[in-house]
């Protein structure tokens, strides 16, 4: 019975084919560079219809075509991309074109032919397959050119369908849109859904995990607990933070650990994704408290008896830690001399932690 074609010139076009007759609906994408063929068939299916796509190569496109890619240099360089055609050798095919002294004009933002402009549709289209619903054996007979046809309805440019649709966690969920009707009527059209599925998975074994770390701190004693401080992480993903829980404390000269008993990863917006993610790595750290280093300088003394005890004050001296190089004079306790002794030396101090 003969057949309709189309060209995608470039991006993609969603197809939509319904035969009103009997009720059969088709649809597929339209990629850049293909051609369709929409044919109908009167076997055994009485009145079906069949979409036949092909990929053209360069020398395989057809002239009006090229007259299209002649005018819009910019659809040309985006076609070839989309489909790898090789640019020079379009550009040969172009140059060899008949002269035409046809004039052009704008139809949906392209510049074509003026005898193009009537067949060219919008980046999404229907193509309507009409039955003339009087033929009463149309199972038994070929139909003519005047009985069937294939017409393209062009969409509305105004309307624009915008995906919506977002997941983060592991999971699955339905695509959502949103449409923006624009100057058109919605009442015109019957919107029909395919809205595909969003999957996220969780890293696999081979991804790392995060690593969160435990602090690691040391100082010299001086009586107050050395606590532990914040923790660190390794191997978040861009934008991700974290916090943790840390344990440890040491007071004493010694060592003790410092372990992470809780922690929470949070993404770019704050929402909590620890359990969507794999258990992170926990690194424990170390408290170090060391002795506090001291030196006692008492020195010697000379004297007259007068009847009392001299004795110089004791310096004490700082070693190491916070008040390394400082000194402290010690508190003395004096005493009676005995008679007889003709000097002393003697004292005491008491010191404290």
């Amino acid at each position: 019975l003969g057949s309709e074609q189309m060209v995608a010139v470039s991006g993609c076009m969603l197809i939509h084919g319904t035969n009103p007759l009997t009720g059969e609906t088709k649809e597929l994408t339209l990629k850049a560079g293909q051609r369709l063929s929409v044919s109908l068939d009167n076997g055994e299916n009485s009145g079906s219809f069949e979409f036949e796509v092909e990929t053209l190569k360069e020398e395989d496109l057809p002239e009006d075509i090229l007259r299209i890619y002649a005018h819009n240099p910019e659809l040309l360089a985006q076609a070839c991309l989309d489909t790898g055609w090789n640019p020079e050798k379009m550009a040969e095919l172009i140059a060899a074109l008949p002269a035409s002294e046809e004039s052009s004009t704008m139809v949906n933002g392209l510049q074509v032919p003026v005898s193009a402009k009537d067949a060219l549709m919008n980046d999404s289209a229907n193509v309507r397959i009409t039955v003339d619903t009087e033929i009463t054996n149309y199972s038994t007979r070929a139909l003519t050119s005047e009985e069937a046809a294939f017409t393209p309805i062009v969409i509305d440019p105004a309307i624009k369908v915008t995906a919506t649709g977002s997941r983060i966690e592991v999971g699955e969920s339905p695509n959502t849109y949103e449409i923006d009707w624009g100057t058109a009527e919605p009442k015109n059209y019957v919107v029909s859904e395919d809205l595909g599925t969003l999957t996220v998975t969780a890293k696999t074994e081979k991804a790392a995990p995060v690593t969160i770390t435990a602090p690691s701190n040391e100082k010299v004693y001086d009586g107050q607990p050395l606590e532990a401080g914040e923790a660190t992480a390794e191997g978040l993903p861009d934008g991700y933070t974290f916090s943790a829980e840390v344990t440890g404390s040491q007071t004493t000269v010694g060592e003790s650990e410092t372990t992470i008993t809780s922690y929470k990863i949070f993404d770019a917006s704050g929402k909590d994704v620890t359990s969507t993610l794999p258990a992170a790595t926990l690194v424990s750290g170390k408290l170090t408290v060391k002795p506090l280093n001291i030196s006692i300088s008492c020195g010697g003394a000379t004297a007259s008896y007068d009847g009392g005890v001299y004795v110089p004050s004791p310096v004490l001296t700082y070693q190491n830690g916070d008040h390394a190089g400082e000194t402290v004079t010690a508190s003395v306790v004096d005493t009676a001399a005995a008679p007889g002794i003709e000097r002393a030396s003697a004292g005491g101090a008491s010191l404290s932690e």
